[in-house]
């Protein structure tokens, strides 16, 4: 039975990680039985985690940063439009969350270093898209190959076989905490 259904029934003091329920035995005198709070215990374990696994998390991805031949926010960019395909600027800005002028900015940037191209957009002639080119798109996967070829190095020599499979394993579960 639920630890919170029996102290709701019966005399009881709830302590951090017990509730403890006095029960009167035959001879009338109260004894306290602790009965441990499972729910309480299992979520600060899951802060907890939470909390690990945000530490975790920020510095692998700082690690990764490290790899990148650009700027993270060109890279991203270009990530984006590599997803997504062609793009105005206010979509882009919208999509990575800057300002307008901030991602104008960037994408001269990009423009100057003939890794983006603007084209008028087919359906309405007043839209500029965003895409792409060739140049663009080597550099982008470039810079993914460097930076899968450092974690898949890292797994390789630092996680043995069956934590290679339980990492491999959890994908999906990441994937899920991703998309809330």
């Amino acid at each position: 039975m639920e630890p919170s259904i029996v102290a709701r029934r019966t005399p009881s003091v709830v302590f951090d990680s017990a509730i403890h329920l006095y029960v009167s035995r035959s001879t009338g005198n109260l004894n306290s039985l602790p009965v441990y709070n499972v729910l309480a215990a299992r979520t600060s374990e899951i802060v907890g985690s939470a909390s690990e696994l945000r530490i975790v998390l920020g510095q692998l991805v700082r690690r990764l940063r490290r790899e990148y031949s650009f700027p993270v926010g060109q890279a991203s960019v270009l990530g984006r439009l590599d997803r997504e395909g062609p793009l105005t600027t206010s979509e882009l800005a919208a999509a990575e969350r800057v300002r307008p002028q901030s991602m104008a900015q960037t994408l001269a940037e990009l423009e100057g270093a003939g890794l983006i191209e603007r084209h008028p957009d087919e359906d309405d002639r007043r839209r500029v898209l965003i895409e792409l080119t060739a140049d663009g798109r080597e550099r982008l996967q470039e810079d993914r190959r460097r930076r899968e070829g450092w974690l898949a190095e890292a797994i390789a020599s630092e996680l043995t076989a069956d934590e290679q499979k339980t990492l491999i394993e959890a994908l999906p579960l990441l994937r899920r905490l991703a998309r809330y």
